[in-house]
């Protein structure tokens, strides 16, 4: 089985063979800069791919997003996790995009067929820890399953989540 964390840092994800461009620990197998080449694989090859707080970093994303679609065997998952646009640790000088909860479009098909279609696609996120927003996540977490929208309009800034999870199956 091949399984691979993009971006993986100093820390690969269990059982994950890791690529960054900087070849951090001996995890990381593949060293390539993200930005600029195709991912070293063969189309669906492999079968799980991660990706962890790095998209918001690359020039392109979505073109990252189009190449893993490639290499994936179908059936297979892309999980990709961001800072959550509202959270101010989004807003750092080396992030260069950001990511909300409308992200969705790009990932069904429903925004442009230039961008590959996954078959599956879900949104998860997790609170910034802290008692102050415990007894409003609930609440919000329903909103956010009933309008994201009215979530991201009137209350994104007042109660931001840290970070969206995105699960893509080809």
């Amino acid at each position: 089985m091949l399984k691979i964390d993009i971006g993986c840092g100093n820390v690969c994800k269990a059982g994950f063979s890791g690529i960054d461009y900087v070849k951090y620990t001996k995890d990381v197998k593949y060293v390539m800069d993200l930005n600029k080449g195709a991912l070293p694989f063969k189309d669906n090859s492999v079968d799980e791919a991660y990706c962890s707080h790095v998209m918001e970093h690359l020039d392109d994303p979505m073109r990252m997003v189009a190449e893993v679609h490639r290499v994936l065997k179908k059936g297979s998952k892309f999980t990709i996790k961001v800072p959550y646009f509202a959270h101010p640790s989004s807003h750092k000088p080396n992030h260069k995009n950001y990511w909300n909860l409308v992200c969705k479009d790009y990932f069904d098909g429903s925004y442009h067929e230039a961008y590959p279609h996954w078959s599956k696609v879900s949104f998860g996120h997790k609170w910034v820890q802290g008692i102050i927003y415990r007894p409003f996540e609930l609440v919000f977490d329903v909103l956010i399953k009933i309008s994201p929208i009215t979530y991201e309009k009137r209350f994104a800034y007042l109660f931001p989540f840290f970070e969206l999870v995105i699960e893509l199956e080809k």
